[in-house]
């Protein structure tokens, strides 16, 4: 099997009897080494979803097989990721306003399906922070957003999202209102600075241009 990344032959080559879950894991990591993330890849010109990803994981694959890979660099990709966040912040701050409006209108369904859609929100901020902190090397412990640490911080939010869901789950909306209103929205606050000092982070981390 031949391996292409980003255009380029022999930078992996994989033992005969190698299966498409070694292929894999070892094209992940020879790109991780490299400070960089797989945006895609194509076998024979067909698209690799996670799906086919999975069930092709037990074949060894057929010689003369073509994988190409398309890598981004790490800190680009992550200060891309930032600026999405910045946005979904301040998307997640008017779900929240405007469920507090449904709520005093006596409009708990809609406010319901609001709230909602925050929790899944807030889950997609803080696996995003995580997952970009792993990508770049980012110490979020060390790394202060106000008087607060990055972690501290994410702490704070996930025991929140943990007393969200749990109220949820009682069908309890007077405490689903509270949650949202005086714990997980005056948090977008603390969040908006998390995204700025990240941000900058990942600024004294690019390569000079």
């Amino acid at each position: 099997m031949d391996v292409v990344i980003d255009g380029e032959r022999g930078k992996l080559v994989p033992p005969p009897t190698a299966t498409f879950e070694r292929l894999f894991k070892d094209v992940r990591a020879h790109v991780f080494a490299s400070r960089r993330i797989v945006l895609s890849m194509t076998l024979d010109g067909q698209d690799l979803s996670w799906g086919r990803q999975e069930a092709l994981k037990p074949e060894v694959p057929k010689a003369g097989a073509l994988l190409e890979v398309r890598t981004a660099d790490s800190v680009q990709f992550s200060l891309e990721t930032i600026a999405n966040l910045t946005e979904h912040v301040g998307n997640l701050e008017q779900s929240h306003e405007q469920a507090a409006a449904k709520m005093i209108a006596g409009a708990y369904k809609d406010a319901m399906q609001l709230l909602a859609g925050c929790f899944e929100g807030w889950k997609v901020l803080v696996s995003g922070i995580r997952q970009m902190a792993n990508l770049t090397a980012i110490d979020l412990s060390t790394l202060t957003a106000g008087k607060a640490t990055v972690d501290q911080v994410i702490q704070e939010t996930v025991d929140s999202l943990v007393r969200f869901k749990e109220a949820f789950d009682q069908k309890d909306v007077v405490r689903i209102g509270d949650l949202s209103q005086y714990e997980l929205k005056p948090l977008l606050g603390s969040w908006r600075l998390v995204l700025e000092v990240i941000g900058r982070e990942l600024v004294r981390k690019s390569p000079p241009a």
